[in-house]
């Protein structure tokens, strides 16, 4: 009678499948409670193979992923999802890191503020160059406006707001281009 044997190989592989569906799972119940610190931690896991995740930024890698999992049909997340998610929110998280240091204490300069917001997993659209002090700017304005509002002195801007930014700089570029224009 012949028996297969698994090699070495394909035992670590099937514990490395396991380890993660296990860690993805952990995520899963994670996000059905209310616990963003807890959410984090999951995520760090290096079982999961996730990009950088920032944990001072808890509540929003928290508050987004209990959106998706909502919008799943099958009610949770897989690790192909999360890693999407989780590049896009690091980037948010990045941007709203460099705002809370100061302008651009953390940016240094204005090409480090635009490389965060070009980092193609921020999803960002039109963002151009030339309007980099506007974007600063307005992202300043809208994350004290928010914080004011929320009366959260460490809320953060979420990637819609951030968009919004984006827009009202490229906007308000454009009439200041079509006034200049219009004295020539």
């Amino acid at each position: 009678m012949y028996e297969e044997y698994l090699s070495q190989q394909e035992i670590q592989q099937h514990i490395r499948t396991v380890n993660v569906l296990m860690a993805v799972e952990r995520v899963n119940a994670s996000l059905r409670g209310n616990d963003p610190r807890h959410t984090v931690s999951c995520l760090i896991n290096s079982d999961l193979q996730l990009p950088e995740v920032f944990p001072s930024a808890a509540t929003l890698y928290h508050q987004e992923l209990q959106l998706l999992l909502r919008r799943t049909a099958q009610g949770q997340l897989h690790q192909e999802e999360l890693f999407v998610a989780v590049e896009m929110l690091s980037a948010v998280a990045l941007i709203n890191q460099g705002l809370e240091m100061g302008h651009l204490q953390m940016f240094g300069s204005s090409l480090q503020l635009m490389s965060a917001l070009m980092l193609p997993s921020c999803g960002l659209e039109e963002v151009i160059p030339a309007n980099t002090h506007r974007y600063l700017t307005l992202l300043t304005r809208s994350r004290q406006h928010k914080a004011q509002m929320s009366r959260d002195p460490g809320a953060e801007l979420w990637l819609a707001d951030i968009q919004e930014a984006v827009k009202q700089a490229n906007q308000h570029s454009q009439k200041a281009l079509k006034c200049e224009l219009h004295q020539l």
